[in-house]
């Protein structure tokens, strides 16, 4: 649904540790169909890879221990953080807006007392 109501100025962003699923790769060439940009985390021989602008790839052996979280979630969170804070950095000002934004609504749908201030920036004084 979010590929087919975004526009050419959207960027899509999709994970899969495989590449192979069916539904993740119909999405990524409807997005490519009306313009938009795609980024996949996802192996680079996959055929998602194939599909999409920029393939940022990630190799991971899986365990069959199906308690232990996988090592390919774990390094997809990681490239998402790495982008996430990139790009808020490349725009501070919109970033911070947002972010203010996202606070206020998280606290108000969460409730309690124990709401934490969002500080921007700390000044330290000194006293004589």
């Amino acid at each position: 649904m979010v590929a087919a109501t975004a526009n050419a100025n959207d960027v899509l962003v999709m994970m899969s540790a495989t590449g192979y699923t069916p539904v993740i790769t119909e999405t990524a060439e409807l997005a490519k169909q009306y313009g938009l940009k795609v980024i996949a985390i996802t192996p680079s021989d996959s055929p998602l890879s194939k599909i999409v602008d920029i393939t940022l790839p990630i190799k991971h052996m899986e365990t069959d221990f199906i308690y232990k979280p996988s090592a390919s979630r774990y390094a997809m969170l990681a490239l998402v953080d790495v982008i996430s804070m990139e790009l808020a950095v490349k725009h501070k000002n919109r970033s911070r807006d947002k972010l203010r934004r996202l606070k206020v609504a998280l606290d108000s749908h969460r409730g309690g007392g124990d709401r934490q201030l969002l500080v921007t920036r700390i000044e330290s004084t000194a006293v004589n």
